[in-house]
């Protein structure tokens, strides 16, 4: 089978092992784990993979650490007999110092530029026993495959801290705006949530309008380094917490990362809730801003303190 053919292929079978290599999509490795749960015999279920891409990486750190049922073998190019000493030297010449010990050793990689530190023992969290002061839905518009439509319920509290509750991608590029929204209403009459405001992405006029008819909108604020520094601010002050239902937000937010070193923009790829959450937070009124963002700034030493093992 092929990687090409997506998901579904893979979906409903119960499989007797599987052999696959190097870089393959993680929902795909999970369904393919998923078949073989109760047929699977030791030693039939073999990845072959160079953590070089990160998001990959953290998936798989994470899947190793909760399993372990699972051998794990480390296997170092610089020890490989079979390869010459002067081929092994011209090899590592040309490797970036970030993903050396990936290649010559097999170790994870050094992350560099990672926008957000984030600790799952902080981050995940229950729902407050206090009132909310809003309930708001931010929403990233998108049109299906690789940048879905993405959506994140939050309560937000009168000292500004603030609950994901849960999440919401659309990723079938086949269905409508009114569709879409209809799946916001659900999930909102299934957790009982009552939206204050919704703050969505501006650039789908036709969606906010279609969504003006349900709920209370706000345009989002998409400047990209104020967003980025309120989220870091409420994570370092342990003011975002997550429900455990949203994997997908903590995944993506662990992922999030800058394009290059020279922190100017970052990589705009499987970030939807993430840009979500980014319109949520600044959405809150001016004078509230104020208070949250007091003496904070995207140039703090302390605030940019972001790179990090996955």
């Amino acid at each position: 089978m092929s990687v090409e053919q997506t998901r579904r292929l893979f979906q409903g079978y119960a499989i007797d092992g599987f052999w696959i290599s190097e870089q393959i999509p993680w929902e795909i490795v999970v369904e393919l784990y998923r078949g073989t749960r109760e047929t699977a015999l030791s030693g039939t279920c073999i990845y072959e993979h160079t953590p070089i891409d990160p998001s990959l990486a953290v998936e798989l750190k994470s899947f190793i650490e909760q399993n372990k049922t699972v051998r794990v073998y480390h296997l170092s190019t610089l020890h490989n007999f079979h390869i010459s000493d002067d081929w092994k030297a011209s090899f590592a010449s040309l490797l970036p110092d970030e993903i050396k010990n990936t290649r010559l050793y097999g170790h994870f990689p050094q992350v560099v530029g990672s926008v957000f530190a984030i600790d799952p023992e902080r981050i995940f969290g229950i729902k407050p026993f206090k009132s909310p002061k809003y309930r708001v839905i931010g929403i990233d518009w998108g049109g299906g495959g690789s940048h879905p439509t993405a959506c994140v319920f939050a309560y937000v509290y009168d000292d500004l801290s603030f609950y994901v509750t849960n999440e919401l991608i659309i990723n079938d590029e086949n269905q409508t705006v009114t569709e879409n929204i209809k799946k916001i209403k659900q999930i909102c009459t299934d957790i009982n949530f009552r939206p204050s405001f919704v703050v969505a992405d501006s650039e789908n006029r036709l969606a906010n309008n279609e969504l003006s008819k349900h709920f209370t909108i706000r345009t989002a604020n998409k400047v990209l380094f104020d967003s980025i520094d309120r989220i870091r601010f409420l994570l370092k002050t342990g003011k975002l917490t997550i429900s455990k239902n949203c994997q997908n937000l903590f995944r993506q937010l662990q992922n999030y990362r800058f394009a290059d070193k020279s922190k100017v923009d970052v990589i705009r790829e499987d970030n939807d809730l993430v840009d979500a959450l980014r319109y949520l937070v600044m959405s809150i009124p001016s004078t509230d801003i104020k208070t949250i963002a007091s003496g904070h700034s995207r140039y703090d030493t302390a605030a940019n303190d972001c790179s990090g093992d996955l």
